[in-house]
């Protein structure tokens, strides 16, 4: 049976689209907005990515924006307020005030109070100005003044004047950077994906690639005494350089 038009106009199909979105039978996806994190009982056991202490009290941060904090080197830990939910993935005490935590979606938090009360901070004006939001994998103090954040698509950002300012340090690749960490003799260290191994004898002004027998990704490097260091990565890929050349 032929289907018999009962009076109706033939409308094109974007009005019908605009039709279901005036009358919210088809509503767009909503972005997640973020929040402060919630004082949850069982935040001990959730899933916590990074750890620094310095003396008795020490921080460690993770999932759903959750921030731990322990006053008496780790025999009692109790979660503080934070003013996000994003999923927090490095934390830095700087000295016994002075606090940082980056995280999913360009977050930022400093304290000023040793890791009992936060706020969100800013390190670029437009984080998502190249497409791409950035995650920030991991953040480093080396005194009050000097500091460095690295994350995905090759982010690196560094201030020297305590956090007020942070300038971005362009690469011509742009694996994701996963850990920065100081070494005794002055020199920092930088790992990530694609077997990226990197050294700076210079406080991050300059950079020296390393070689290393695995193109997968790296999660952390530890710098040796004379000049080596471990890395480690996926698929329990554990790598020793004595001298630091490859």
């Amino acid at each position: 049976m032929k289907h018999r038009n009962r009076g109706f106009p033939a409308w094109p199909s974007g009005c019908v689209v605009l039709l279901l979105l005036c009358s919210g039978l088809a509503r767009p996806v909503a972005q997640p907005i973020d929040g402060d994190a919630v004082i949850a009982p069982l935040a001990k056991q959730s899933l916590l990515l990074d750890i620094h202490g310095r003396g008795e009290r020490a921080l460690a941060v993770g999932e759903h924006g959750h921030v731990l904090l322990t006053t008496d080197s780790g025999r009692g830990w109790r979660q503080v307020p934070a003013p996000t939910r994003r999923m927090l993935m490095g934390v830095h005490l700087v000295d016994d005030r002075v606090a940082w935590a980056v995280g999913h979606q360009s977050v930022i938090l400093k304290s000023g109070d040793g890791g009992e009360t936060w706020a969100k901070a800013n390190a670029e004006n437009d984080p998502e100005a190249d497409g791409r939001e950035a995650a920030y994998l991991d953040v480093l103090f080396l005194d009050g003044k000097t500091g460095f954040i690295v994350g995905s698509y090759g982010k690196l950002l560094a201030t020297r004047n305590g956090g007020r300012n942070w300038a971005e340090a362009k690469q011509e690749d742009d694996p994701h950077f996963s850990h920065i960490t100081p070494a005794p003799d002055g020199s920092l260290w930088l790992c990530g994906e694609y077997g990226t191994v990197w050294r700076s004898p210079d406080s991050a002004a300059n950079w020296q690639p390393r070689m290393t027998p695995y193109q997968g990704t790296f999660f952390g490097v530890m710098p040796l005494a004379k000049g080596g260091a471990v890395v480690f990565g996926l698929r329990g890929n554990i790598f020793r350089s004595e001298d630091g050349t490859e």
